[in-house]
This record gives C-alpha cells, sequence and structure tokens, in this order.
C-alpha cells in the first residue's frame, strides 16, 4: 500500500450501519422519492467494467446530453482487491453470528 493512500481497518458496525441505510432507502423508494419515484441504480461492478455505458445510461435517465470526454485518463482502476472480498466474507460470518 502507498504511503498516501489512507489506512482501513475493518470495523462491523460501520459497516453494518451503512448495509441497513441502504436497505431503509430501498424501503422508502430511495434517496430523494419525491423528486424522482424510481432510483437510478449503479452497481459498482458493472460500473468498473463498463464506465461510459453505466454513465450514458445515468445520463440518460437525467435527460442529460454527454458531453465527450476530454480528460484523457483512460479507464478507471478497479479499487476492490482481496481485502474487500475478505470484508464481505467477514461481515457476513459476522453478522450471521450477531443476529441469531
Amino acid at each position: 500500500m502507498a504511503s498516501d493512500e489512507p489506512q482501513t481497518h475493518y470495523d462491523y458496525q460501520a459497516i453494518k450501519f451503512l448495509v441497513d441505510e441502504l436497505h431503509r432507502w430501498d424501503a422508502d423508494g430511495g434517496l430523494v422519492p419525491r423528486h424522482r419515484p424510481e432510483p437510478i441504480r449503479v452497481i459498482y461492478e458493472e460500473f468498473v467494467t463498463s464506465r461510459a455505458a453505466t454513465l450514458g445510461r445515468v445520463l440518460d435517465a437525467l435527460g442529460i446530453a454527454p458531453r465527450e470526454p476530454d480528460d484523457g485518463r483512460g479507464p478507471m482502476r478497479r479499487q476492490a482487491d482481496n481485502m474487500s472480498q475478505d470484508w464481505v466474507e467477514r461481515f457476513r460470518h459476522d453478522d450471521l453470528k450477531l443476529t441469531r
């Protein structure tokens, strides 16, 4: 890990809070249900593998015409790694154990 990257640590309670918030938002009809009854769902794995198509879909849903990219940055670098998968598995294990 590069020295300029933030240090991370597994925190079940923090992850559980975020998971519960996402479920609550889904149950409530999205973050701003009065302004947009149907949320625009962006799946991270789809975004990573097909950024242009995902952004195009979101812009279409919002009625915004996209402009051509001119920054020359190229494809997005995937951020998930083995630690991400380890945390998913650890969270599922902890959540099962703590919610029984």
